[in-house]
């Protein structure tokens, strides 16, 4: 059930305020699904530029990739641009799910591709079933998550996804607090945590563009099961 006394006292806090430590408190200490999917599209009409992803880094991940027919599950797709550029040159593609828990950005998405699925999250994305895909993406939205919900969504990952991982996140090497800055991002860990934890699991790291140590640096990492 959604609790629209707290949606509207975030939204006020956060956009109109800026206060977005106090987002950041709330979100911690927990708050429901429903009422955060209500959150995010009070959100969209006044921050809807929220599509960030470094192209060619990503055009160069599928490039590596076998040429053979794939799934691709996006976590985070928001209205499917990305999704629209690598279609666009990617005939291998076969099927992409693209979740998200913005339900307007969904709706008003920009990819017309047949091969495009939209997926309209109720819950989070570790806890739904899914068949075997083969390829996992996720860009500038893990950030967005707590790191037990990250955790989550790693096992996820390494149950369902059985060829290849692409990230992308605004992130330092040992990961920060944000405690102070402008945006919904509360991951504490950072890039050494997801290629330590990746490479330790029994994946392969193939991909990992250098990258100042800095968040507007950008961080990318696409890995493969051994």
């Amino acid at each position: 059930m959604v609790d629209h006394k707290l949606v509207k006292e975030l939204f006020k806090k956060t956009v109109e305020d800026g206060n977005w430590d106090h987002y950041r408190g709330v979100y911690k200490r927990g708050i429901d699904f429903d009422s955060l999917v209500e959150l995010n599209n009070l959100w969209y009409p006044v921050i809807q530029d929220q599509e960030f992803y470094d192209i060619g880094k990503a055009k160069q991940f599928f490039d590596m990739l076998p040429d053979r027919p794939l799934t691709v599950v996006e976590l985070g797709c928001y209205r499917g641009t990305l999704a629209k550029q690598i279609l666009e040159i990617n005939d291998n593609i076969e099927v992409w799910y693209g979740y998200d828990l913005c339900h307007l950005a969904l709706k008003n998405r920009v990819v017309e591709d047949g091969r495009f699925h939209p997926v309209y999250m109720d819950t989070q994305w570790y806890n739904q079933d899914h068949d075997p895909f083969d390829v996992f993406i996720s860009t500038h939205t893990l950030e967005h998550m707590t790191n037990p919900e990250v955790r989550q969504t790693i096992v996820k990952i390494y149950e369902s996804c059985e060829l290849a991982v692409y990230l992308e996140l605004p992130v330092l090497e040992s990961g920060k607090t944000w405690r102070g800055g402008a945006s919904s991002h509360v991951l504490r860990w950072g890039r050494r945590y997801f290629r330590d934890k990746f490479t330790n699991d029994g994946w392969k790291i193939i991909f990992e563009p250098p990258a100042k140590n800095t968040v507007s640096a950008g961080w990318a990492m696409g890995a493969t099961r051994r």
